[in-house]
C-alpha cells in the first residue's frame, strides 16, 4: 500500500491541531472513517470523493463559510482532489458518474479557495465590503444543496423553502448593494460576478424546487434519482 494513495489520521490530525478544537470538534465524525484505500476499487474512489465534498461542507454552519479553517486545511482538500482525480482516470472504460462527481468536487473547491481569498481581502468595517462578504458566503453556501453528482437534492427536507429562502437573501442584498454610493470598482466587480453566479445557482436550484413540489402533487418518486428531475447538473 502506498502511503500517497492512502489518507492517514496521522496527517489528518496534525492538520486539524493547527486547524482549532472546534473544527475538529465538528469534523471528528468524518475523520474517523476517511483513512480509504484509494486504488483500482471503484467503491474507494467513490467514498474518496464523498469524503471529499462531506468534508468540505463542514467548513459551512448555517450562514457563515468557515473560511479561516478551510485556509489551513484546503491543502488536505486539494491533495486528495488529486489522488481521486488520478484514480477516476485509471478506471477504464471511463467511469461518467465518477467523472462528475470529481468535477463537482473541483468546481466546489475552486469555489471555496476564491471565496477565501476574497474574504481575507475585503476585511474593511465598511458597508459595501460587509455586503460583499455575505454575498462571497451565500455563493458557498448554495453548494450545500448539491449531491456529490452536482445535482440539486431536491429531495432533502425543507429543500424547497431553503431556496426560497436564499433567493430573498440575494435580492435583498442586491438591492441594498445597488444603492450604495462611491462605492470602489474592486468592490463592485466581485460582487457583480459572485452575485450573478449566485443568481444562476439559485435559478438552478429553483428548477429542481419547481419539480419537487410538482412531484409532491403526482408522486412522481422517480424524480428522486440524479438528473431526472428536470435540473442540469452543478
Amino acid at each position: 500500500m502506498k502511503p500517497s494513495v492512502v489518507l492517514t489520521g496521522l496527517i489528518i490530525m496534525n492538520s486539524l491541531a493547527h486547524a482549532g478544537k472546534a473544527l475538529y470538534a465538528k469534523n471528528s465524525k468524518l475523520l474517523k472513517t476517511s483513512s480509504i484505500h484509494a486504488h483500482n476499487s471503484t467503491r474507494d474512489t467513490e467514498e474518496l470523493l464523498e469524503w471529499v465534498v462531506e468534508f468540505m461542507k463542514n467548513f459551512v454552519n448555517g450562514p457563515d463559510f468557515d473560511f479561516q479553517g478551510f485556509r489551513r486545511m484546503g491543502g488536505i482538500v486539494s491533495t486528495q482532489i488529486s489522488n481521486a482525480r488520478h484514480f477516476v482516470e485509471r478506471i477504464l472504460p471511463p467511469h461518467s458518474q465518477y467523472l462528475k462527481q470529481l468535477e463537482f468536487a473541483a468546481k466546489m473547491y475552486g469555489v471555496m479557495e476564491l471565496v477565501t481569498h476574497y474574504m481575507h481581502f475585503y476585511i474593511a468595517d465598511t458597508f459595501d465590503q460587509q455586503v460583499l462578504r455575505y454575498i462571497l458566503q451565500l455563493s458557498v453556501r448554495l453548494l450545500t444543496l448539491y449531491s456529490l453528482d452536482g445535482v440539486p437534492k431536491s429531495s432533502m427536507p425543507g429543500y424547497v423553502e431553503m431556496v426560497k429562502h436564499y433567493r430573498k437573501i440575494l435580492f435583498h442584498w442586491i438591492t441594498v448593494f445597488d444603492s450604495l454610493m462611491n462605492v470602489p470598482t474592486s468592490v463592485s466587480l466581485v460582487f457583480e460576478e459572485h452575485s450573478q453566479h449566485a443568481l444562476n445557482t439559485i435559478n438552478e436550484l429553483t428548477l429542481a424546487a419547481k419539480a419537487a413540489q410538482l412531484c409532491n402533487f403526482t408522486n412522481c418518486s422517480h424524480f428522486d434519482k440524479p438528473g431526472e428531475n428536470g435540473s442540469k447538473q452543478y
